[in-house]
């Protein structure tokens, strides 16, 4: 468990607990992370991680080269603030942004005040055909104008509309 505000390197111990050698590939997944919303505001709490644990990996004998010790105790990933400026920076996530941004973009286009209009009227429309129907049911004690309605509805109104969406979505 990762506490709130954790900035910093974290280190995932894999033990084989059987005889049979097991071998871990980069490309391999072994670890999930889960992220829980906090209800609470947190405090700014300092990182207890300061070495980028240099000096667990010694303990358990694992050489590091000098690249990988900087890489492991560089200020920057101790910091919060320091790590979103990185990562505001950074490629996949100018290209991430981008694409919200086109996707965006997209819905807000189909989203206008005559779309919003027509689907009121709409809205309108079938509703006063429904009340119709069923008023006529209630005065002539049959269902033969609500079953007609919900025909008209069904095969008239939302077919075509369901047909135009897709063909909309399928020109994009």
């Amino acid at each position: 468990m990762i506490g709130p505000n954790f900035a910093g390197k974290s280190l995932v111990a894999v033990h084989n607990v059987i005889d049979d050698v097991i071998t871990i590939k980069t490309t391999d997944t072994f670890v999930s992370v889960v992220f829980h919303y906090l209800n609470t505001p947190m405090t700014k709490i300092e990182n207890p991680t300061i070495s980028g644990h240099v000096e667990k990996l010694s303990e358990l004998g694992v050489n590091i080269t000098p690249d990988q010790r900087v890489s492991l105790v560089d200020d920057w990933q101790r910091n919060s603030e320091a790590i979103k400026a990185r990562m505001l920076k950074s490629d996949s996530y100018i290209e991430y942004i981008k694409r919200k941004k086109e996707n965006s973009n997209f819905f807000k286009m189909y989203f206008t005040k005559k779309n919003i209009l027509i689907f009121l009227g709409l809205c309108l429309f079938v509703g006063a055909i429904l009340s119709c129907s069923y008023l006529l049911d209630y005065k002539f004690n049959t269902t033969k104008w609500s079953d007609r309605g919900w025909s008209i509805i069904g095969s008239g109104i939302f077919v075509t509309i369901i047909v135009s969406i897709i063909k909309t979505f399928r020109k994009k």
